[in-house]
């Protein structure tokens, strides 16, 4: 399944139009992207409707189960959703085509696959969604505190994360590589051609941020970090930084978006553990669902669908608020 979700993903990726904006950023280091700064583009988007949403998620297929509440122990995920008849997802809505946000005849709604499956979920589960957009650095903590059920937010498995969260089965293994502007593709061809002092970007308390510090050593004095990939990429594209390694999947959607980005084809590792969504600890109710869940998606061909539409419509991804904020659906 996984090559058959790459080779749909490269159709995908090679025909998107898109515009990116950043209007502000934080960061953990002295160099800031400001709205000046930022290069904006203008290129055409593709047109999102509620109708071509909507016929676009018909397609997905999923069974609905017949819960109840008093079926769990109380002191279990399964039975607090049930019994609020809400499902809490917690994400950081900001990297695409996992998690993003849409302008949708001038409403904003979340896209991406981690959002198409918590859709998904709810619909099986036959309660409420509600999303909550916040940093990825403190998803974990909300959900050990009990603000949110599921962490869906394009989260590797990690030894230092399962010490505090369990996880979901995988549901994409990726190949982490190089993006670069397209202008140098012919000065970073290999490892060896990355000099001590190229200027790396990085989003702080992420297996990226772990794999360059692990495979550049200098990395580590000479990056800046930022809080989201959004300004990561705009970090790139104005020459504050040099390069970036992402998922491959994520590279194929700031590419789609920006022209002047690209993959240093010779420049990737491979992904040690893959996406996962991330639960309390101990829950094995819980855990056990969410398995069979991805299961039926992966096996029914919803994933893929998901993963294709999801790809598309990061060509018109919205500039994710600064602050958290939530989205209810039914």
């Amino acid at each position: 399944m996984k090559k058959k979700i790459l080779a749909l993903l490269l159709i995908a990726a090679f025909t998107l139009t898109a515009c990116e904006k950043v209007e502000k950023t934080d960061t953990s280091n002295s160099t800031n992207v400001s709205k000046e700064e930022a290069t904006e583009a203008t290129t055409e988007k593709i047109e999102v409707t509620e109708k071509s949403l909507a016929e676009m998620r018909e397609a997905y297929e999923v069974s609905v189960d017949d819960l109840k509440a008093e079926d769990y122990p109380e002191d279990s995920t399964m039975h607090k959703i049930l019994t609020d008849k809400k499902l809490i997802v917690a994400t950081n809505a900001t990297y695409p085509p996992y998690e993003y946000r849409l302008m949708v005849e001038g409403k904003s709604e979340f896209g991406g696959i981690d959002m198409e499956m918590a859709r998904l979920l709810a619909k099986k589960m036959g309660v409420e969604l509600e999303i909550v957009d916040t940093s990825f650095d403190s998803l974990i903590a909300g959900l050990d505190s009990g603000m949110y059920d599921l962490l869906l937010a394009g989260m590797n498995k990690d030894p230092e994360r399962e010490k505090q969260v369990d996880f979901t089965s995988d549901y994409y293994f990726p190949t982490l590589v190089l993006l670069v502007r397209e202008a140098d593709l012919d000065k970073y061809k290999t490892e060896e051609d990355i000099p001590e002092d190229f200027k790396f970007g990085n989003q702080m308390g992420t297996v990226q941020e772990n794999v360059t510090n692990a495979h550049f050593p200098n990395a580590k004095d000479n990056s800046l970090y930022l809080k989201n990939y959004t300004d990561l990429t705009a970090a790139l594209e104005t020459g504050q930084i040099d390069g970036l390694l992402v998922e491959d999947i994520i590279a194929k959607a700031f590419m789609a978006q920006n022209s002047k980005l690209a993959i240093s084809e010779g420049i990737n590792y491979p992904g040690e553990t893959g996406f996962a969504g991330a639960l309390k600890k101990g829950d094995k109710d819980f855990q056990d669902y969410l398995n069979a869940f991805i299961k039926e998606i992966q096996d029914n061909g919803t994933f893929d669908k998901i993963v294709v539409n999801s790809n598309e419509l990061a060509g018109v991804a919205e500039e994710s608020p600064e602050e958290t904020s939530t989205e209810a659906t039914e």
